[in-house]
């Protein structure tokens, strides 16, 4: 099915964007990328700050529906658990694959935009965290995790590696960084969700007792 003139003008933004950076792309490079005239795009924006919040709120949603599938109904094992956190992340990294564009930008204007579209990136990492918050929080309810911790330093370590890693494997091109650029997303998760179940409920058995002999 074609897309609609919206449509178009979302995704060549996020091009455009993502690409020379949100001072750098004019309205004139949106629409000739879309296929459009001005007068499309002011039919659907005001200007291009419009147009990136249409870009951001689209991410969000699509990002909080990925967390919000690992909010747990009941108990599980610890390996259940790890399972199902594999499954989530490696949807998360499908999706942000596949929006790559608007994810390069989100996380270009969190450092070199307009106070006001800046403030716009941070709010999505803030609730996309807010919702890693929640599983976590979920979890701890069920017994699943230990209580001691801080919830909220908890979420937010996750959040900067889930979010450290996807810029990783999406965007850098760094010698250092060949073998994490060609991971699948499964498999690139299952060395996240490791990590973070590492910090979480520490060392598996066997490794406990190796470190103690």
């Amino acid at each position: 099915m074609a897309s609609t003139s919206n449509e178009r003008l979302i995704e060549s933004a996020a091009t455009c964007m993502a690409r020379d950076g949100y001072y750098q792309t004019k309205i004139s490079d949106i629409v000739k990328g879309a296929g459009v005239s001005q007068g499309t795009f002011y039919w659907y924006y005001k200007n291009k700050e419009d147009v990136v919040k249409a870009i951001f709120s689209e991410v969000e949603q699509g990002l909080l529906d990925v967390v919000k599938i690992g909010y747990r109904q009941t108990m599980g094992t610890r390996e259940s658990m790890v399972a199902s956190s594999v499954g989530l992340i490696a949807s998360y990294l499908r999706y942000v694959r596949e929006h790559r564009d608007a994810i390069r930008l989100l996380t270009r204007c969190r450092q070199d935009a307009d106070p006001v579209v800046k403030e716009l990136a941070n709010k999505v990492v803030r609730h996309v965290e807010d919702a890693f918050f929640h599983n976590i929080q979920r979890a701890k309810a069920l017994g699943m995790i230990p209580e001691q911790r801080s919830t909220d330093v908890q979420a937010a370590l996750l959040m900067s590696l889930v979010d450290g890693m996807t810029y990783r494997w999406l965007f850098t091109e760094v010698d250092n960084d060949k073998d994490i650029g060609q991971l699948s997303p499964e498999a690139l998760a299952e060395e996240i969700v490791s990590y973070e179940f590492f910090g979480m409920l520490g060392a598996p058995e066997e490794k406990r007792q190796m470190g103690e002999t």
